[in-house]
């Protein structure tokens, strides 16, 4: 059985996870989630979705570092692997730094978040607005069995 090909908002939080210079067990099994997670990305034929500001990849840039930098690279080089849609209005409750990733979840077909961020995942699991839009926030564990 063959996964839906997915839309999916990627947290910048999951790009520094896999570069992560790890000191502890837990740590390095997290990175190699966040690997993991990008890899299934690239790999499922899933899209990456921005925002046509470049918000997000503005963000992305400042903290792309390793593996991380090819992994764009890989993605950009296919047609189609990266897609942009305007942010949209809304989300004020959200924390002004987070909320341009939940406006493009919510523009996006599959409005899915992937972050480990843990109080982020509870800030938009938590908003109203949020959930009448259906954005669906992924934390690495459930990306990796849903991607």
């Amino acid at each position: 059985m063959s996964k839906e090909k997915r839309y999916v908002v990627v947290d910048t939080w999951v790009l520094a996870k896999a570069y992560e210079n790890p000191s502890t067990e837990g740590e390095a099994y997290e990175m190699f989630k966040a690997n993991e997670v990008l890899s299934k990305i690239f790999h499922k034929g899933h899209k990456v979705v921005l925002d046509d500001e470049d918000q997000i990849l503005g963000e992305w840039r400042r903290h792309m570092r390793g593996s991380v930098v090819s992994w764009f690279k890989w993605m950009q080089s296919l047609e189609g692997k990266i897609v942009w849609r305007s942010k949209g209005k809304g989300f004020e409750k959200i924390n002004k730094d987070d909320r341009k990733f939940v406006k493009v979840a919510a523009a996006s077909p599959h409005r899915i978040l992937i972050t480990g961020d843990t109080d982020f995942i509870e800030e938009v699991n938590g908003d109203n607005e949020a959930k009448n839009h259906k954005i669906r926030v992924w934390d690495l564990d459930k990306a990796l069995k849903m991607l």
